[in-house]
């Protein structure tokens, strides 16, 4: 559906620069152009973006239906992968503390979405939970086991530290294995799909440019899932679609909905 803005008095009304904020309506835009001032500076930082992209932009990593993620044949898009992207320029100055400015990790911050499709994003919840899980459940049996009197009572007789440092075993017995199984999946997952997002073809071309993943773990990228995808801001604008894929596409929704 064609998007229409109304606020006729703001700076970049009508311009390309309102079409690429893709705002939902002038009402939600959270853009400040109050003044000529800020507006020519919204123009500037965008304008500056816009120099970093690919010339087809990032469309392609979310619009299409099949995962981005998946190395090899990709499977049916059913999620959107979101991350965020920095870049260092344009370079800033910030106070920070005692007054002394300082320069922010990243003067441009991107949200990007990226197609997902059920397996991998399994996988990747399989990856980011195995670890916490298994030693939260180790170390909540510990504490049961150790709470029995009649298992307590006897270690405890030994010597009185005892059965804390059997819990304390038995907890990091569970974080090792935790961390030996999540190695082992990690080694088999990284063939079949991309943990670190940057390898993805369309991200991998924006590392070149200078773009870097703005937050992440130690040994893969930091996602957090969505069913729908983000509705408004800069690069979120999907390829128009002639009337037949539409309508197809909402066909599959409908029967996905329907399953």
């Amino acid at each position: 559906m064609a998007r229409t803005y109304t606020k006729e008095t703001c700076p970049l009304h009508g311009s390309k620069y309102c079409a690429l904020l893709n705002m939902e309506n002038c009402r939600t835009c959270t853009v400040n152009c109050e003044t000529e001032e800020k507006a020519a500076q919204v123009r500037a930082d965008l304008d500056a973006i816009c120099e970093k992209m690919p010339e087809d932009g990032i469309a392609d990593l979310f619009a299409g239906d099949r995962c981005r993620l998946c190395k090899g044949e990709a499977r049916p898009k059913k999620w959107y992968a979101l991350a965020d992207l920095g870049h260092r320029e344009p370079k800033r100055r910030k106070a920070a503390i005692l007054g002394i400015a300082r320069e922010p990790h990243a003067g441009t911050v991107l949200p990007v979405q990226i197609a997902c499709c059920d397996a991998c994003r399994r996988k990747y919840l399989t990856l980011e939970y195995v670890s916490p899980v298994m030693g939260t459940a180790f170390a909540a049996f510990g504490l049961i086991l150790m709470s029995v009197r009649s298992v307590r009572e006897p270690i405890a007789a030994v010597a009185a530290v005892l059965p804390f440092l059997v819990f304390a075993a038995i907890t990091a017995l569970g974080i090792a294995g935790g961390t030996i199984i999540k190695k082992t999946l990690r080694s088999k997952y990284e063939k079949e799909m991309y943990l670190d997002i940057m390898g993805v073809d369309k991200l991998n071309a924006l590392a070149d440019r200078g773009w870097f993943e703005l937050y992440r773990n130690k040994d893969m990228s930091r996602l957090v899932f969505s069913k729908t995808p983000i509705k408004q801001g800069i690069f979120t604008a999907a390829p128009e679609k002639n009337d037949e894929s539409a309508e197809n596409e909402e066909n599959r929704a409908e029967k996905d909905e329907t399953v």
